[in-house]
């Protein structure tokens, strides 16, 4: 099959870019491919079906952890959001987390520009968003995955290697994730190698970051510019990119 609707991209450490197909568009279960940009060839085709994904399934992002053959999906699928664990090398995947706090939205609303953003559910209904587990990311040693509901003022973390021993009973795992910091409303997150974990501050047109010391701090602001900022990526020149999606237009 071709993609369908993909959002989520990253390149491993391998030179392998994944690329997370939710297959909204056309109703087709979403799959994870990997491309390799050494080989030039395809890495691998991971399909997500039940039970790893559910009927109100949204996946959005992803964090990929090279060395252990691991890759972390976000999933906001309201009530039922959940992290995706997936084996790269098996194709395995383990829903986790589903319905906690971390990764569940508040009931908070997206102002932006003094304009709260609509949009039409399943069943043709108006209704302001509520996003969960949206904004995700590693840190640099891949000890720790940051993540949270894009509808929500916290960062929480989990250490990865928690994640993903299958071992680990669900209340038990629940148990080790923990409240990093407060945020503002985020569509995505990237996190360099002193830990500051940059945050586009969508409600403030603004680009943010989470100090080590866990403060928040606005970096850039710009009303005319900064529209709806989403993804980040770091560049080879020393460069953090973001992408600015304006999807309240």
């Amino acid at each position: 099959r071709s993609f369908d609707a993909v959002l989520g991209i990253q390149c491993d450490a391998n030179g392998v870019v994944w690329m997370l197909d939710n297959g909204l568009r056309s109703k087709l279960t979403p799959l994870l491919a990997g491309w390799n940009t050494r080989t030039n060839a395809l890495e691998r085709v991971i399909y997500l079906p039940a039970p790893a994904t559910v009927e109100a399934s949204f996946v959005n992002d992803l964090a990929v952890d090279a060395a252990r053959g691991v890759a972390f999906i976000a999933d906001p699928a309201g009530p039922r959001s959940a992290l995706i664990v997936v084996d790269l090398k098996t194709g395995a995947a383990r829903r986790v987390l589903e319905g906690h706090p971390s990764v569940i939205p508040e009931d908070i609303d997206i102002v932006i520009d003094g304009k709260t953003p609509e949009m039409k559910g399943p069943d043709e209904k108006v209704a302001r968003p509520r996003v969960g587990v949206d904004p995700i990311a590693l840190d640099s040693k891949n000890e720790w995955l940051y993540f949270g509901p894009l509808n929500g003022r916290t960062m929480w973390r989990a250490r990865a290697a928690d994640l993903i021993d299958a071992s680990l009973p669900t209340a038990a795992l629940a148990q080790r994730v923990e409240r990093y910091a407060d945020r503002p409303i985020c569509d995505g997150i990237s996190i360099d190698d002193a830990g500051n974990i940059y945050i586009s501050d969508v409600t403030n047109n603004a680009i943010g970051v989470i100090t080590p010391q866990r403060e928040y701090k606005v970096l850039i602001k710009d009303d005319a510019v900064i529209s709806w900022p989403d993804a980040f990526a770091f560049g080879p020149d020393g460069m953090l990119y973001v992408v600015l999606n304006q999807l309240h237009k």
